[in-house]
């Protein structure tokens, strides 16, 4: 009993997402076969699809897995849509359940509302997931889109919520009949469904505005590649089901694949770490950037920023031997001026990250990834206005002076 208990708390600490995950996941098979529903009436509890939600929740819970250190926000969303694509099932199940048992009561709505707008996180995965990635990668992406995606959901959940009235196999009373408001809620519903193609689109936006960023450029046709195979299999998908009978179930499944799809290709943008320079001495070592943001900071107080760095020095070994800063950079190729800090955010910029994915990567605001750029610029003396772009300047003396350090030195080993 004591060693069950103990890996229960080890996986509730040390795994955030397997253990919710696999709760939900159940519950939401159990709910499914007890439900008894019929295919044809509810197809969100037929086998295929069971068969396709499961396959989907590895490949998301993987795809968290494979993020690494930071990312918190990100790793937030992904887990929350894993647990909504394990519960859909299992919420369909619950309606029908409930309905038979009290139809027309205040239970059966409640069940019912909440069947009819599980979908709605998952269609919008497909356009928010490649957002946040192109967000991350792409410059100047803002929010404006996200949030518009946003408001449509909840406008579309909100026209459900109020106008929703029995169809099969669910019965239940709408808190406002209204035909017009029946209409106008499958309005924005289809509205909704149609944001499926801003992720592709944006993410093709970005990559050839970013065409002379090689190692951003990269990342983002992932995110677009992704996106756009995940939105054309929902749509033959769709396709398909329309000439059968079970076109639902064939929909359904293609909506879990494709899903698992976008979320793995985004993530992979990402997490990937691409071919480029060597480290430089400075550099954090392999697993410093995968560690979390205090315990980097114990084993090294200059990641902590420039304002926490300290003049601190180790003793001397012998006579006429000069103390060893430890709060600042000693790279080759003149980049000694960096803190390790600027030297990570350095090495992110290089990868291909922009400012809110730099931030996002190493848990910071984006406004300290600002100052720290502006750290970069002032220290390495790079000239500013109109014809001088101090970003790629930047990048271009750190790759220069990660090139510059001898193939055989000791960081150069040590990160290999």
């Amino acid at each position: 009993m004591t060693s069950t208990v103990t890996v229960t708390r080890g996986l509730a600490t040390r795994d955030g997402v397997t253990l919710p995950v696999v709760c939900v996941l159940l519950a939401s098979l159990a709910l499914a076969l007890a439900s008894g529903a019929e295919p044809v009436v509810v197809p969100a509890t037929t086998w295929p699809v069971l068969v396709a939600m499961v396959v989907a929740v590895v490949a998301l819970v993987a795809a968290i897995r494979a993020l690494g250190g930071g990312w918190s926000d990100l790793r937030r969303l992904l887990t929350l849509l894993t647990v909504m694509v394990a519960a859909y099932p299992g919420v369909w199940a619950l309606a029908v359940i409930v309905t038979g048992q009290a139809p027309n009561s205040t239970a059966a709505w409640a069940t019912g509302v909440l069947a009819g707008i599980a979908h709605l996180p998952v269609v919008g995965a497909f356009s928010v997931v490649p957002l946040i990635s192109v967000r991350y990668l792409g410059p100047g992406t803002g929010r404006s889109v996200l949030a518009a995606v946003f408001v449509l959901g909840a406008a579309a959940a909100a026209t459900f919520v109020v106008f929703f009235d029995d169809f099969d196999p669910l019965r239940a009373s709408a808190l406002v009949p209204s035909a017009f408001g029946e209409r106008v809620g499958m309005a924005l519903n289809l509205c909704y469904l149609a944001t499926v193609v801003l992720g592709p689109g944006m993410a093709l936006l970005a990559t050839w505005r970013s065409a002379a960023d090689v190692a951003a450029a990269r990342r983002l046709a992932m995110v677009a590649g992704s996106s756009l195979a995940g939105t054309l299999l929902v749509m033959v998908c769709g396709a398909v089901g329309g000439a059968s009978i079970l076109g639902a179930v064939v929909l359904l499944v293609g909506m879990y694949a494709a899903l698992a799809v976008v979320v793995t290709g985004c993530v992979r943008s990402l997490a990937t770490q691409l071919v480029g320079p060597a480290q430089t001495a400075t550099s954090p070592m392999p697993g410093m950037l995968s560690m979390p943001p205090a315990e980097r900071a114990a084993q090294d107080p200059s990641t902590a920023g420039p304002e926490s760095t300290s003049a601190k020095s180790a003793p001397n070994d012998g006579p006429g031997r000069a103390p060893v800063a430890t709060g600042a950079a000693t790279t080759a190729g003149g980049l000694e001026v960096l803190t390790r800090r600027e030297n990570e955010v350095m090495q992110l910029l290089a990868d291909g990250l922009s400012n809110a994915g730099i931030a996002a990567r190493l848990v910071l605001s984006e406004r300290t990834v600002d100052a720290h750029l502006r750290s970069v610029f002032v220290k390495l003396e790079l000239p500013q206005g109109p014809e001088h772009n101090r970003r790629v300047q930047a990048v271009n003396a750190f790759r220069a002076g990660a090139t510059a350090a001898p193939a055989d030195a000791p960081w150069t080993r040590a990160s290999a």
